[in-house]
């Protein structure tokens, strides 16, 4: 998507263009649902937004972070799967320490719908592990520590949120231990 910015009289039209991933986050201002985000795994866009979170600069990656969280927080226990496959939650947990507390509330709630999706699945696959696969890659990549320093958040939704996700997918019988 382009916006141009001309203005009358000007010799030279210069454009502005947005990056797919942020024209993503625009389109998915809400909780997506299981259709747009069936309609961004279908068109591939996945992988080059996990790409971004790994490489690319801030400015670009919070866009990226936006966008997976959302489709996160409305798509199927399928595309969950997807995504985990896609290699999100270690990218996702890396941002857990962003400065912006709506992007770290925004990629709290992603983490969280993940790890529920994992939770469900172990449940219903009458495995008796002691936390999910998914959970298991959020101790795997460091997200337990940024997890457990965002409970002193000075946004009481941050803090509540990780709070939250510690006692249901960590517990504390587990405290100490990552």
């Amino acid at each position: 998507m382009r916006r141009d910015a001309t203005s009358a009289g000007a010799t030279s039209a210069p454009q502005e263009f947005y990056p797919p991933e942020r024209l993503l986050g625009h389109l998915q201002h809400h909780r997506s649902t299981q259709t747009q985000t069936a309609a961004v795994i279908d068109a591939g866009i996945i992988p080059p937004l996990v790409a971004i979170l790994q490489k690319d600069k801030w400015v670009v990656q919070k866009d990226a972070a936006w966008a997976i969280s959302k489709a996160a927080c409305g798509c199927s226990e399928e595309q969950i799967c997807y995504l985990a496959q896609q290699g999100v939650i270690p990218r996702l947990c890396a941002l857990l320490s962003c400065p912006i507390s709506r992007i770290t509330l925004s990629v709290l709630e992603g983490v969280e719908r993940i790890l529920h999706v994992g939770q469900a699945d172990g449940e219903r696959a009458g495995e008796h592990r002691s936390r999910s696969q998914y959970a298991a890659q959020v101790l795997q990549c460091g997200g337990v520590p940024l997890l457990r320093s965002l409970q002193q958040h000075e946004e009481a939704d941050v803090a509540a949120m990780a709070s939250s996700i510690l006692a249901t997918h960590f517990g504390a019988a587990d405290e100490g231990k990552e």
